[in-house]
């Protein structure tokens, strides 16, 4: 049934998988561990092994080894739908699935149904292909219906790059049905199932948050199908030219072409692979880059209503929050979540918490709570669902705990992001990195306070012992003052007392000698 395990266009996309594979985690062991370009190559990587064992089986002649092979190829080309729809849906839609995640479900069913049917004898791997064709073209139809409702942005040529993908895949599924390489169906296969994967890491490149970025994308994808489909053109009316290059005698013309055109098209996948590489890696340092800046700054502010604003600053640049609010967790004299004091803040809201060490409780679980969270949307217990309560009242779908010295001391409550979105496992990433930094510049400032105050009270106290010291230092000079002028009093007392004790001697002098002469 597939003739494709003696097909020369395994060997073309066995190197050119290989080749992809080994250069993405190339990239990826450099640092751009934030690119989605290592999820392509773990992907690739495994359609690689599948394509190598293939083209292992050309010089083997046991029939087993070959079924095997067969098996493998119908366990790829049956899960390729499943991964193709959850690769676009998880770009395009983000967390927004919410009822769409049917289609994914059906998709994942219809594969292994036709797996379990395909091993059990009752179902042709048309079958499935057929039914994996339906759901691309609901996807294409709801993808319709979003492009009338959208608004002009970045999230409206998003979903033009996924309807061209579609298209690009449906496409696929209809050279398998009228099998262009004669009965050679695999081939078909092969070559629908790498437009597919081409398909997957354009999308990821469209992560961008400019327009222009996006239709300059869209533009080299139509332009890569225009190309392969001239070449296509070519080489089917051109066999000739390439009959006396072909190896095996066995393979027909037709075979050929489909691998020289399948060769082409992935050189030209490689030739644009470096620049889609650049404009990944470009996005992602810039968000580095400010993410970077962000913690510079915060590092450097000392004042904590500055630190708050620019927290919030953070999260509206960062993760397009609607809305921010700080609360102080405060225990005395009762315990009690109040708004936290900064320039501008709204009056001051408060409420009573079960006991003291309810956020402490919290903190030492997670620092991250989502409103959305199993426990926390089905409380299980009394804690959750108060803290299900508290989030409700203070309308918070994200709550952050900053934590100092094993205490929880300020509530960081977010708003639903821009659009009413959740917050996906990204933002919860980007969130976590950010909370050590949040940490560290809010105890910095706290203590940078605390100096402040300890520094004031110093002041002042140096000051109250300088005026006591200044009085003293006034009573005594007056003592001393006096004291001198005692000195001088008794000083003339005694310059006087030793004239009279002179005026004395000398009128004694004087009597004598006058008695001395009588």
């Amino acid at each position: 049934m597939f003739q494709a395990v003696y097909s020369p266009l395994i060997i073309p996309y066995a190197l050119t998988a290989l080749f992809c594979g080994i250069l993405s985690f190339w990239l990826f062991s450099r640092e751009n561990k934030n690119a989605a370009i290592w999820r392509f190559a773990v992907l690739e990587s495994l359609f690689a092994i599948v394509a190598l064992s293939l083209s292992f089986t050309i010089a083997v002649t046991d029939r087993e080894l070959q079924n095997i092979a067969v098996n493998l190829a119908v366990i790829a080309a049956a899960f390729i739908p499943a991964i193709f729809l959850s690769s676009i849906y998880c770009f395009i839609y983000g967390d927004k699935i919410k009822y769409r995640r049917i289609i994914l479900i059906s998709g994942y069913i219809a594969s292994f149904a036709a797996l379990v049917l395909h091993f059990s004898g009752f179902l042709n791997h048309r079958s499935g292909l057929f039914a994996y064709s339906g759901i691309i073209a609901v996807a294409i139809i709801e993808t319709i219906i979003n492009i009338a409702m959208a608004e002009s942005g970045i999230f409206l040529e998003k979903l033009k790059a996924a309807l061209l993908a579609y298209l690009i895949a449906l496409s696929g599924s209809a050279l398998y049905f009228f099998e262009p390489a004669g009965n050679e169906v695999s081939k078909s296969i092969l070559f629908f199932s790498a437009i597919i994967l081409f398909s997957i890491f354009q999308l990821y490149a469209l992560k961008r948050n400019r327009v222009s970025e996006v239709n300059d994308i869209i533009k080299k994808i139509i332009a890569w199908i225009a190309t392969t489909a001239i070449v296509f053109v070519f080489l089917y009316f051109n066999l000739a030219l390439f009959r006396p290059l072909i190896i095996y005698d066995d393979f027909r013309s037709t075979g050929f072409a489909f691998s020289v055109l399948f060769f082409l098209a992935w050189l030209v996948f490689v030739l644009s692979f470096r620049k889609i590489d650049r404009f990944l890696r470009r996005q992602v340092f810039e968000q580095q880059d400010l993410l970077k800046r962000f913690r510079r700054e915060l590092i450097t502010l000392r004042n904590q209503s500055e630190l708050f604003d620019r927290i919030e600053q953070i999260f509206f640049d960062c993760l397009g929050v609607e809305s921010v609010d700080f609360y102080q967790i405060t225990a005395d004299p009762a315990p009690r979540l109040s708004t936290a004091v900064r320039v501008g803040a709204r009056s001051a809201y408060s409420m009573s918490l079960p006991y003291s060490g309810f956020f402490n409780n919290i903190s030492n679980e997670k620092k991250i709570i989502a409103i959305d969270d199993y426990n926390i949307l089905n409380p299980r217990s009394p804690e959750n669902a108060k803290l299900k309560e508290i989030m409700l009242k203070i309308k918070a779908s994200l709550l952050i705990l900053l934590k100092v010295r094993n205490e929880a001391v300020i509530a960081i409550a977010l708003g639903n992001r821009k659009g009413r979105k959740a917050y996906a496992r990204n933002s919860i990433k980007i969130i976590e990195e950010l909370l050590a930094s949040f940490t560290a510049a809010y105890s910095n400032a706290r203590l940078y306070e605390e100096s402040k105050k300890w520094s004031k009270q110093l002041e002042h106290s140096v000051r109250e012992r300088t005026a006591e010291l200044e009085k003293m230092n006034i009573e005594y000079s007056a003592e001393r003052d006096e004291l001198e002028r005692l000195n001088k009093v008794a000083r003339g007392r005694e310059s006087r007392l030793n004239e009279l004790k002179k005026k004395l001697q000398q009128s004694e002098f004087t009597s004598l000698d006058k008695l001395q002469k009588i």
